[in-house]
């Protein structure tokens, strides 16, 4: 078989200028919005625009950065265009469907052929837009828990509590301007991964406790890149019946870098502001994922494909990306009863 380029063959996708018609206004769609670009500035609707497509741009980078060099790729075949079974076609819509991944807070002008091209890629362990996309209807689920909560009981004296603990780790050998090797690459998998298992055992140390004390617990393993290594994150969200100790997760040498409780009554409010930092913090997206060393961001990919990183119990045993399809059916289904009590009242009104 002839030499292939296939550097150079995915280098003709390009990004496709987006025709944006409006920003959510949604409390959602705002969580969504400071999930991913932060909380540095007053988000109007021209900044909303302007840091989403220098996101885009950071994103599509980074992808093209993984696939070219070969260390990581979206799809579960290897860029190997001399290989047998290798399928250029499914690659191509595999990478096209995460290059063009669309944010879940923009609403778009589509024309009509280019309406499938822009579908989430599913991606959460990196994308930025499906990861904010899975915060969201996280934050929507467990904003509607509180409320029922407060509607069955006013003067309840439950509280939510978030609790980040991380652990730093270098790096060995690796030097800023000329990189490392790729077997070198293979050693930082191995220590990834030994560094995840320690934070996956802490948690379990803890799960049963938290499932007897608590209402209700989230817990998610986040990897941040750094200028010389990695920081491994375990951030716990709880909802408990009283401002009260509950099981939190202990790691040797570890700091614990966030914690702050909150009533549930005082998170129910209209501007639910207290709610609103507390579950931001356990859910901000790590953005040094896209900015730091690309090595760094594909020894965190390899070594955690095909693991499970968060967990739920109690109330929030369902969270995650299970909840896409749940809050998808019930939006469709809102959508049928509106058109079907219209279609009702207007039938009322022409009998009259």
């Amino acid at each position: 078989m002839p030499y292939f380029d296939f550097n150079a063959h995915m280098r003709r996708y390009k990004l496709v200028p987006w025709r944006v018609a409006r920003v959510g206004r949604r409390v959602r769609h705002t969580f969504a919005q400071h999930f991913v670009l932060g909380a540095e500035y007053k988000k109007t609707h021209n900044k909303i625009r302007t840091a989403t497509n220098t996101l885009r741009e950071l994103w599509a980078q980074r992808l093209l950065e993984l696939v070219s060099r070969r260390l990581w790729f979206p799809g579960s075949q290897k860029p190997d265009p001399h290989h047998p079974d290798f399928d250029l076609r499914k690659f191509e819509l595999t990478y096209r469907r995460c290059l063009f991944c669309r944010p879940a807070y923009l609403y778009f002008a589509w024309r009509r052929k280019t309406t499938a091209t822009f579908r989430p890629c599913h991606k959460s362990q990196i994308c930025p837009f499906c990861a904010a996309r899975v915060a969201a209807v996280n934050y929507r689920y467990v904003k509607s828990t509180m409320r029922e909560l407060v509607k069955k009981a006013p003067r309840t004296k439950c509280v939510v509590a978030c609790r980040i603990v991380g652990r730093d780790f270098l790096a060995p050998a690796f030097h800023p301007l000329h990189g490392c090797e790729d077997d070198q690459i293979s050693e930082y998998i191995k220590l990834m991964q030994a560094e995840i298992a320690a934070h996956k055992t802490a948690y379990q140390q803890v799960a049963k406790q938290l499932q007897r004390r608590t209402l209700g617990s989230m817990a998610h393993i986040v990897v941040v890149p750094l200028a010389a290594g990695w920081r491994v994150e375990t951030r716990q969200f709880v909802l408990q019946q009283s401002n009260k100790s509950w099981p939190r997760v202990k790691l040797r040498n570890g700091k614990v870098l966030y914690a702050k409780s909150a009533p549930v009554v005082a998170c129910c409010t209209p501007d639910g502001a207290k709610f609103f930092d507390i579950f931001g913090a356990f859910s901000q997206y790590p953005r040094s994922l896209l900015t730091g060393y690309v090595e760094f961001t594909a020894a965190y990919l390899v070594s955690t494909a095909g693991t499970r990183l968060s967990s739920g119990t109690g109330l929030f045993k369902k969270t995650g990306r299970r909840l896409i399809p749940y809050y998808r059916q019930k939006d469709a289904d809102a959508r049928a009863r509106k058109k079907e009590l219209q279609a009702s009242r207007g039938a009322a009104e022409n009998d009259l």
